[in-house]
């Protein structure tokens, strides 16, 4: 795969974004080193705000084809974030949207040829 194809990879996740834009704010405390060769947030530090543009959706977790519900009703939605590649989010982060709080679900890194071109990962709501 060429670096071309790379960056057409990382604008389709752009453009999926792009349909249904939404803006969240995650605040993160600051990474620090720990003495230790480790990196660890900072206890003292205070949370900073970062602002990032997501597709968050609400779709069927499998092909519809092959379930048997009643049309109109489905209990087999789930909640998701999709990022960019510059984006960073994480496990256990929690945001805000539409009056509801979400957390994070294990990330999964989308990639093309060894090279990042975004992130997803399911949501729950939080408490």
């Amino acid at each position: 795969m060429s670096r071309g194809m790379v960056s057409q990879a990382r604008l389709s996740i752009l453009a999926q974004i792009k349909l249904d834009k939404s803006k969240i704010t995650i605040m993160r405390k600051p990474i620090i080193n720990d003495g230790f060769g480790n990196m660890i947030e900072d206890p003292y530090g205070d949370s900073m705000p970062y602002v990032y543009n997501v597709r968050l959706s609400h779709d069927k977790k499998g092909p519809s084809s092959l379930e048997s519900s009643p049309a109109g009703f489905t209990s087999n939605l789930y909640r998701f974030i999709i990022m960019d590649y510059k984006g960073g989010i994480n496990e256990g982060e929690t945001f805000s949207w539409r009056d509801k709080k979400y957390a994070v679900g294990v990330v999964d890194p989308l990639t093309m040829s060894g090279k990042i071109i975004g992130y997803q990962a399911p949501l729950k709501e939080a408490v």
